[in-house]
């Protein structure tokens, strides 16, 4: 544990709006899997790393059919809010602090 912070420690100093620009660049294409389909898409266009490209590519498909077909499949149901429910509720909250306040107030 020392060692991480010391290396972030040692990270920050390279922190400067070109490097943010970039950081964040590879942060939201890494989220999505654009650079592993790059990477793959490279692999496969040179003869010499198409074997690798190859595999890379048979275990990116399998990576999303396992994510898709097996684990998503066995996590919680999430209820579901309409725009309506949640206005209504709002509302509802609201109108209420109205009466008691008119309800006080008339006393």
């Amino acid at each position: 544990m020392p060692f991480e912070f010391a290396f972030l420690d040692w990270l920050y100093q390279f922190r400067n709006p070109v490097m943010n620009t970039i950081s964040i660049f590879f942060d939201y294409a890494g989220a999505h899997g654009e650079i592993w389909i790059a990477f793959t898409l490279l692999l496969l266009l040179f003869r010499c790393t198409r074997k690798a490209g190859f595999a890379m590519a048979v275990a990116l498909v399998l990576y999303m059919a396992a994510g898709h077909f097996f684990l998503k499949p066995l996590d919680r149901e999430r209820t579901r809010l309409d725009s309506r429910h949640l206005l209504n509720s709002y509302c509802g909250f609201f109108f209420e602090k109205k009466k008691k306040i008119r309800r006080y107030s008339a006393l």
